[in-house]
């Protein structure tokens, strides 16, 4: 489907992410894949409860992934967040559910999985599967790798019940948060995995995942400025470096410009600062200004006269963020919000890193 030069973004199922996606332009979406995930149902903090049912929730994402990304090019999507036991009001599986609405609209979904799911989740893999003849994308975290090298018998079962070759399957080894490891003992477990892992040329596709975006931007001081170290970029382009030694090169997959955690936070409790965050060669440039609703929402303009400043800026017309953000800093209004920030930061960041990684110099 993909290969080595290519770009999977994780992404929460999220109105910004959306946003994002949808600006992309053609030449940039030749070379991503996204993954989105499923949100889990938001609760309501005051009432101690879900603030909807499942099929309330589920409802809208058929037409926000075709809305965003369209039905010419396959799509990852991943329903992990929602509650196990949750089912819809005529009793099915919600990954079922929302797999058929999917279908319906002529997406190329690829559900997935993992080996911690439960039984039920899996059969109804298992059943879209069998309907819709898109494969899986079966999503190993560090442990799950770490076992599946040792005993494959657990992946092959998996495969094997849902009636598909290693062919029909795309592989992502999601080390999620690598911030706090050390880089070089990562690159020698990586390349270890990748060199021992079962059938590694026969997956129909490899991808190697990680994120090193911090869960919040506390540890950066209002109205000043950080630079944050890309490690799963630098991971990967230590793997490139090493391809002589592995049997396949991945492709690379990170979570944009957020961490791969969902937060939980009661909103009645946040305070929001105005931010920016620009993706460069290795890094992230993060902007923070003070807190939106206490000093202003348009100091979001004067971030983005901050960033039209920089060496780092592509310019207006390198993706639909870096034009928002030069019209933002030539206007000292309409700023937009939270949700305006991420779809800036992440349609700059997927515009880049698919660049980034088409343009590599592999072998």
């Amino acid at each position: 489907m993909f290969d080595s030069l290519h770009y999977v973004p994780i992404l929460k199922g999220k109105q910004g992410e959306f946003g994002a996606l949808k600006e992309l332009s053609m030449s940039v979406r030749l070379h991503v894949t996204p993954l989105i995930e499923i949100p889990p149902v938001g609760w309501n903090y005051k009432d101690s409860c879900p603030n909807k049912t499942i099929d309330d929730h589920i409802e809208s994402f058929p037409d926000k992934i075709c809305n965003s990304w369209g039905t010419d090019k396959p799509v990852f999507v991943d329903l992990y967040f929602v509650e196990p036991g949750d089912r819809t009001a005529d009793g099915q599986h919600p990954l079922n559910v929302l797999m058929l609405s999917v279908h319906a609209k002529g997406i190329k979904a690829i559900p997935v999985t993992s080996l911690d799911r439960s039984p039920d989740f899996q059969k109804a893999v298992s059943d879209i599967v069998k309907a819709q003849g898109q494969g899986v994308c079966l999503r190993l975290s560090r442990e799950e790798l770490d076992n599946f090298v040792s005993d494959e018998s657990t992946v092959t079962k998996l495969l094997s019940d849902l009636g598909l070759s290693y062919r029909e399957c795309d592989l992502i080894l999601d080390l999620q948060d690598i911030s706090s490891l050390d880089i070089g003992d990562v690159v020698a477990s990586c390349c270890k995995a990748i060199q021992t892992l079962p059938n590694v040329k026969e997956w129909r596709t490899l991808t190697l995942a990680g994120c090193s975006f911090p869960s919040s931007l506390a540890v950066i001081p209002a109205n000043s400025s950080k630079i944050l170290i890309r490690k799963e970029y630098i991971l990967w382009q230590r793997l490139v470096a090493i391809a002589q030694e592995l049997p396949r090169v991945p492709s690379f997959g990170d979570y944009g410009v957020s961490h791969s955690d969902f937060p939980d936070i009661d909103p009645r409790k946040m305070k929001m600062s105005v931010n920016l965050r620009y993706t460069s060669d290795n890094s992230w440039l993060v902007l923070k200004a003070r807190g939106a609703n206490s000093y202003g929402y348009t100091q979001f303009n004067g971030l983005c006269r901050v960033i039209v400043s920089k060496d780092e800026y592509l310019g207006r017309d390198f993706s639909w963020g870096d034009k928002y953000i030069y019209d933002c800093s030539c206007r000292n209004d309409r700023p937009g919000n939270a949700s305006t920030w991420r779809q800036v930061g992440t349609s700059h960041h997927i515009a880049f890193v698919s660049k980034q990684i088409a343009n590599y110099p592999l072998l």
